[in-house]
């Protein structure tokens, strides 16, 4: 699927909410831009497997969470070569990630966290592999830039 979704709103998943009614999701060469949600802003994933190639993500805002993509804990998660720039929310505006993720060569910059984990936000999550990606400039509100500030992990329940 490669689709372009701009201005988009909704109270879950802005641009896209993927349910458990689907097992597969791929999204490829597809642009989310200046998408609003409380939770979610441009894709809420709630299915088995979701591939996410090659995607930009900017401009995105959600009142709670995850500006970019929210994944429940039954999800597997593989986000190749996608940028998440100038997105705003709480909590985890990069993504917000409960399940199993594999993020590889992919760009989190300049995004802004109220709260915590103002490029990824690891709920509860399973295992999560990160590698050959950036994360430069993310901010947290109040916080200068630490390295333990933009990815914030915890296995606490919350969420």
């Amino acid at each position: 699927l490669q689709v372009k979704m701009f201005n988009n709103s909704a109270t879950t998943g802005g641009a896209i909410y993927a349910s458990t009614a689907a097992s597969v999701m791929t999204i490829s060469g597809s642009e989310f831009t200046r998408n609003h949600a409380h939770t979610a802003a441009a894709i809420y994933i709630d299915i088995p497997t979701a591939n996410l190639y090659q995607n930009t993500f900017s401009l995105n805002v959600a009142d709670f969470a995850a500006a970019a993509i929210y994944t429940t804990s039954n999800v597997n998660l593989v986000l190749h070569n996608s940028s998440f720039e100038r997105g705003i929310a709480q909590e985890g505006t990069g993504a917000w990630l409960e399940g199993v993720s594999y993020i590889t060569e992919c760009l989190f910059r300049d995004n802004f966290a109220g709260n915590r984990g103002a490029a990824l936000l690891l709920s509860q999550a399973g295992q999560t592999l990160i590698s050959s990606s950036t994360v430069i400039n993310n901010k947290v509100r109040g916080h200068a830039v630490l390295p333990s500030m933009p990815i914030w992990s915890c296995g606490c329940g919350e969420g």
